[in-house]
């Protein structure tokens, strides 16, 4: 039998050898280092101890439905006392935000999207780019109208988004607090370094204000195999439902199990309870339909000796590749010529993203630089650096006021909600499904009064080396597989982008 414990911990007992060993198994994991070409285990099972004599294994709750499955024994639930709610107080809350926020509706996915978490302990919710996420977890909010509320991310603008969201929809302003100076409040909403900073110092006020905590919202919850999204939990006491949100789960889509952080991510939360994703809102006509294009440029083979660490491949395969940054540098270049909103995006700030701005600011062409969310770089016409403070909001000023292209690191990545990019040049590489996708959505952002339409550039990589060629066949299947269409030539790309510019 599985007894379902609580949020953190489960127990398989009083089964036979064989089903205690066949789960054993199941708890650990073998993920491949292609770097390194090794194989590394590790084990999600807590050693198993003998407790009354009966061989026991401890594992996390969000396994009890695999190992339900896997070995076909049913799960012992603990009773928990909870607020049983329904379909139609969903609809009659969405009624009354309507009062308040004109033009919002609620659709149908989203309705489940709201109530779920409110009968679960552990929800696991999928929900893609303009799915409507933070809409449904404001009304969520709102259906637990009594219980103390704890809301994460790992970026300070998101968690600007949610409280501006949480208020235009009507909870109110003396509800809301946005960190720990503010934590009488019902709902607050804090950075997840914040609070691991918080527990760190171990501070005696955060560490009470958890334990009186009844619900966790964890907005991109694949960051929470971090230790500063995951240590929060050893210090909830009365902790009722755990809810993470994200666009894109998992490492390993195909098989989540077969990757440690995403098993991780299971562990904690569960399978997905709902899943609404990108493939979902292209068809739904949430998004704009996004289109691929594959640059082939002149590739010059870079081989490595044996155990060359990751970074330094990258740098020299992608960083320093002048040939591949000279392409990229002449399609954003086009992309402004023909008034396109464009975003690039890069890793390495200083060696990549910067020498790249200033290049095109050198060519004529107008833009800015977004850093970590809160700093902003432009060359002026003197190719001289000039930094600020700045926010999303400040991106939003430029594009509606003369700029078109919008440099940034992996802080917009994510999350991040503008409307107005029409293209987006991954200069990043990599083979993350998770990071492709969430890049994906920066720009499929829904067009209004233009043709539903976005355009996404990467780069062919085959024959740089083995390594970069992998991770671009992983990004091309990955977007085939999220329901991007991939655009086979040139004349192809011309076409898309004339309609762009209609």
């Amino acid at each position: 039998m599985i007894y379902k414990f609580d949020s953190l911990w489960s127990y398989l007992s009083n089964e036979p050898y064989d089903v205690v060993e066949k789960a054993k198994k199941l708890l650990t994991r073998s993920d491949y280092d292609y770097e390194r070409e090794k194989w590394n285990i590790t084990n999600f099972w807590i050693p198993h101890s003998f407790v009354l004599d009966i061989e026991t294994i401890k594992f996390p709750t969000g396994f009890c439905e695999y190992l339900s499955r896997e070995l076909d024994i049913k799960i012992d639930y603990k009773p928990t006392k909870k607020d049983e709610h329904n379909i139609q107080e969903v609809l009659d809350i969405a009624e009354k935000v309507k009062e308040i926020c004109p033009g919002f509706e609620v659709r149908d996915y989203q309705t489940n999207m709201a109530l779920i978490p409110c009968n679960r302990y552990l929800s696991f919710i999928v929900s893609s780019t303009s799915s409507g996420k933070t809409s449904t977890m404001t009304l969520t909010a709102l259906l637990m109208k009594n219980k103390k509320i704890l809301v994460m991310n790992n970026q300070n603008f998101i968690l600007k988004q949610i409280y501006e969201r949480f208020l235009a929809m009507g909870i109110d302003k003396e509800e809301i607090g946005t960190g720990v100076s503010d934590l009488s409040k019902r709902i607050v909403i804090i950075s997840s370094q914040t609070s691991y900073n918080k527990i760190k110092e171990q501070n005696e006020e955060y560490l009470n204000y958890l334990k009186s905590v009844e619900v966790i919202m964890v907005d991109e919850v694949q960051h929470f195999q971090s230790l500063s999204h995951f240590s929060v939990l050893f210090y909830t006491s009365n902790l009722q439902h755990l809810i993470g949100y994200t666009g894109s789960p998992y490492k390993n889509p195909k098989d989540p199990y077969k990757n440690t952080d995403d098993v991780t991510l299971i562990g904690l939360l569960g399978e997905p309870a709902i899943e609404f994703t990108l493939q979902d809102s292209i068809k739904g006509n949430n998004v704009a339909q996004p289109y691929s294009y594959f640059i082939n440029y002149k590739t010059y083979p870079v081989e490595y000796p044996v155990d060359t660490p990751f970074y330094l491949q990258y740098r020299r395969s992608i960083v320093y590749n002048k040939a591949r940054n000279k392409a990229g540098i002449e399609i954003v270049k086009y992309l402004n010529k023909r008034g396109i909103k464009t975003l690039a995006l890069f890793r390495d700030i200083k060696n990549h993203g910067l020498k790249i701005m200033k290049e095109l600011t050198q060519s004529g062409v107008k833009c800015l630089f977004l850093q970590g969310g809160e700093k902003i770089h432009e060359y002026d016409d003197k190719l001289k650096l000039n930094s600020r403070k700045g926010n999303t909001d400040d991106i939003k000023e430029a594009l509606q006021n003369g700029y078109n292209v919008v440099l940034a690191s992996q802080v917009m990545d994510e999350g991040v909600d503008i409307s107005l990019f029409q293209a987006g040049v991954l200069f990043t590489g990599g083979q993350s499904a998770i990071k492709i996708i969430q890049q994906t959505g920066r720009v499929a952002r829904k067009k209004e009064g233009k043709e539903n339409i976005a355009l996404m550039i990467d780069f062919n990589d085959t024959g740089t080396n083995k390594v970069m060629e992998r991770h671009f066949n992983i990004r091309r299947k990955t977007l085939k597989n999220n329901g991007v269409i991939e655009l086979p030539t040139v004349h192809n790309l011309f076409d898309i982008i004339d309609k762009i510019t209609d």
